[in-house]
């Protein structure tokens, strides 16, 4: 029988790589509706860290060109497409987090 902490450590797992697809994808379309460089929509990503924090990630190489677009080059306006993400995103994590809590819990049930 697994203990509780390896059944927390599991379902962050399984949730931090059902969320890393489907928060990318939704970062994407944000950054192409906030008309963002292809180039640089494709190389936006979302990844987990070890301890389960989800972040947005890019190349350092692309670094200033995206902060002239979320923040406003100077003397141009922001075109904003992570601050926008990462305040829609928390519906989506919601969702997730709760089925894959519900399935854990419903295979406790039939496994334990």
């Amino acid at each position: 029988m697994l203990s509780r902490k390896n059944n927390i450590d599991t379902l962050a797992k399984k949730t931090s790589a059902d969320l890393v697809p489907l928060l990318t994808e939704e970062l994407h379309s944000i950054a192409n509706a906030s008309g963002w460089p292809k180039d640089i929509v494709v190389a936006l990503g979302v990844e987990v860290d070890e301890f389960y924090n989800l972040e947005v990630t890019y190349p350092p190489e692309l670094k200033s060109q995206i902060e002239d677009l979320e923040y406003g080059a100077e003397f141009g306006l922001p075109n904003a497409a992570i601050r926008p993400f990462l305040l829609r995103s928390s519906s989506t994590i919601e969702r997730v987090v709760e089925r894959d809590a519900v399935l854990t819990m419903i295979a406790g049930v039939f496994n334990g």
